[in-house]
C-alpha cells in the first residue's frame, strides 16, 4: 500500500495517484482538481461557495437575469436556499 491512509483505495488507483504527484513536482505552476457538483458527496465544496458569494455579495439573485431563474424566487430568497429549494425539486 502506497498511501496506508487511502484505504478505500485499490493498489492500482493509489499508484495512479502517486505518479501524477511524482510528475507534478516539477511543474512550476502545479494544481489541484477537486470533484465539487455533489456526485461524490452531498454538501460539498459548491454550496460553501454559494453560500460564500451570497454573503460577499458577489452574486445577487435580483439582478440575474430572468433566463437564467427557472423557477420564480419565493419572498427572502438568498443564493444559497434558492438553491436548496432547486435541489429538492430535482430530487
Amino acid at each position: 500500500m502506497i498511501f496506508p491512509e487511502m484505504t478505500h483505495w485499490s493498489d492500482a488507483h493509489q499508484q495512479m495517484v502517486k505518479a501524477a504527484i511524482d510528475e507534478a513536482k516539477d511543474n512550476p505552476h502545479p494544481f489541484a482538481v477537486f470533484d465539487a457538483d455533489n456526485t461524490v458527496w452531498k454538501y460539498d465544496l459548491i454550496e460553501a461557495l454559494l453560500a460564500w458569494m451570497g454573503n460577499a455579495n458577489q452574486i445577487d439573485l435580483y439582478t440575474l437575469p430572468a433566463e437564467i431563474i427557472p423557477v420564480p424566487l419565493r419572498d427572502g430568497e438568498t443564493l444559497i436556499s434558492y438553491y436548496d429549494f432547486l435541489c429538492e425539486i430535482d430530487h
